[in-house]
């Protein structure tokens, strides 16, 4: 026999010839395990027998359990909390004060002091102890949808769409932004405002709906949340429209030029899905808001173009091999986290490669500011290129056309043609949009026409008011019109040299919107002097 097996022999052997059986009898099921009966008078002298045998148990011994009878002897000293340690060892004295002794110092040691005396609920729990919860709340069957999702079994399951049911969503959609209250949405009404057509556009609508199983509630939440992020990214003069490499700074491209972040035509895994690439060791870090442009640029082109992604989801690896702790930090991680949840994309599968334990505490903190669905599906593989590319291929992840090599090489051609590719597209959707007339969306420093505080506080019409102010009390002390008249040009002109345009909407304020005549501008500066003045 083993010598566990021995040692349950030498147990049994300890035992009487009846309580040997009532042991066998205990596992076998044929009765119950014996309870102990109780009255209240023996409970009350079991409960005074435990305290005078914690007291009598050395100082350092209970420090955890001293702490908390300082802090609420009326938590610790509960008679039905205190009952449930004496019941669980058969009222057995010695063994309660051990295990009550030994409850607080655990306790303390998982949950720290500030949670000590109080019962643990849902609220005390970190994201990655509900991480588990999670997964312990899915039925057999959704469990296994993920297992087979991570592994590369089976794609996400997409929703069976209808013409009538997109329609009923987005709609849906709609209204549910609309219930959102007014301040978690400043950026969503801006961007509405300036341009309902790309707001309300119905495939820009439809990913995020795919992103999130057309769940309405969580979709309308990323939706604003998209624009709340990218108006932090890139400022209110690219709020509304499609990001192209003309839009990114010089420091966002080079980002984006050391191909860290890829995907290719050809790069999916054993069911086809979209796989995507973080060679984070390569990544440049230096300039945290630059590396947030550069992903965003990067995912949001990725989704935008591939609908089969939409709907089924990515397999995205972060390849961390090589990496410093120094290189990531815990605020890179939560922004990264903010960033995916303000995009149209879920993840099928997220794999983490590392080989440095400095690490462990960051992909920890990754884990708890992840969602719920992200968590569920994340696995870390810990060891070398060699090691980690063979995790990869038990998950589905095709070596052939993964651009890591067994040595950690990290190929870029197929990604370079890629990169220039888009590129090319891009430049031409920027030269269609300068030859055309219409004006899709205002300008930081355009004038709008309109009523109500969006229009009040627009960045160009904040200036125009400036602009006004330093012509107030000549215009107060102007005796004819035509003196008033030319104060009012004045600040037109003004507006109109700098870059800025005085604009009302279309009729129809999906076409856009339009430049006012030059009378009509002149007119608005005079009545806002007057108003200002009165």
């Amino acid at each position: 026999p083993s010598e566990g097996e021995r040692a349950i022999i030498e147990d049994l052997n300890a035992l009487s010839i009846k309580e040997r059986e009532e042991v066998y009898e205990d596992i076998h099921g044929v009765r119950g395990s014996g309870v102990v009966q109780e009255t209240p008078e023996m409970v009350d002298r079991a409960a005074s027998n435990l305290w005078e045998r914690i007291g009598r148990m050395q100082r350092h011994e209970k420090k955890a359990y001293e702490l908390a009878r300082m802090m609420c002897p009326g938590f610790v000293q509960d008679r039905a909390f205190v009952l449930m340690f004496l019941r669980a060892d058969f009222f057995n004295i010695a063994k309660t004060a051990t295990r009550l002794v030994n409850h607080f110092e655990v306790k303390l040691e998982l949950f720290g002091v500030d949670r000590l005396v109080k019962q643990i609920t849902w609220e005390d729990l970190d994201e990655g102890t509900r991480a588990i919860e999670d997964l312990n709340a899915l039925s057999i069957k959704e469990r296994e949808e993920v297992y087979e999702d991570i592994h590369g079994v089976r794609s996400s399951g997409a929703v069976q769409e209808t013409p009538e049911m997109v329609s009923r969503a987005v709609i849906d959609v709609w209204e549910c932004i609309g219930r959102i209250k007014r301040h978690r949405k400043e950026a969503y009404e801006l961007a509405l405002m300036m341009c309902p057509a790309f707001v309300q556009d119905r495939a820009f609508v439809l990913m995020f709906l795919r992103a999130d199983f057309f769940d309405v509630a969580k979709a309308a939440t990323r939706l604003v949340n998209h624009f709340e992020v990218k108006l932090e990214l890139f400022g209110v003069d690219r709020l509304v429209k499609q990001i192209t490499w003309e839009d990114l700074d010089e420091g966002t491209r080079a980002v984006v030029l050391t191909k860290a972040m890829q995907h290719f035509p050809g790069l999916v895994d054993t069911v086809g899905r979209t796989v995507i690439i973080g060679y984070t060791a390569r990544e440049d870090y230096s300039n945290q808001q630059n590396h947030h442009r550069a992903t965003w640029y990067f995912l949001m082109g990725l989704m935008r173009d591939n609908e089969d992604a939409q709907r089924r989801g990515v397999v995205a690896i972060g390849y961390m091999i090589g990496m410093s702790e120094e290189k990531l930090s815990e605020s890179m991680s939560t922004n990264i986290a903010r960033e995916t949840d303000a995009l149209p994309m879920r993840y099928a599968a997220l794999h983490i490669c590392y080989n440095s334990p400095k690490l462990r505490p960051t992909l920890s903190f990754m884990q708890v500011v992840a969602s719920t669905q992200t968590r569920l599906r994340l696995r870390a593989h810990f060891g070398s290129d060699v090691e980690c590319l063979y995790e990869l291929m038990a998950f589905g992840v095709k070596q052939d056309v993964f651009p890591v090599d067994s040595e950690g090489n990290l190929s870029t051609d197929r990604y370079a043609e890629a990169l220039d590719a888009r590129r090319r597209r891009e430049a031409e959707i920027e030269e269609d949009r300068r030859q055309s007339s219409k004006i899709e969306y205002p300008r930081s420093i355009d004038v709008l026409f309109g009523r109500g505080k969006m229009y009040k506080d627009f960045h160009g019409n904040v200036l125009m008011h400036a602009c006004i102010d330093r012509y107030t009390d000549n215009y107060r002390r102007a005796s004819s019109k035509e003196e008033k008249t030319t104060l009012a040009e004045i600040v037109v002109m003004t507006i109109k040299d700098s870059g800025g345009r005085f604009l009302r909407r279309c009729k129809d304020p999906m076409d856009g919107w339009e430049v006012v005549p030059f009378l009509v501008a002149r007119e608005k500066v005079s009545y806002t002097i007057r108003a200002r003045l009165k």
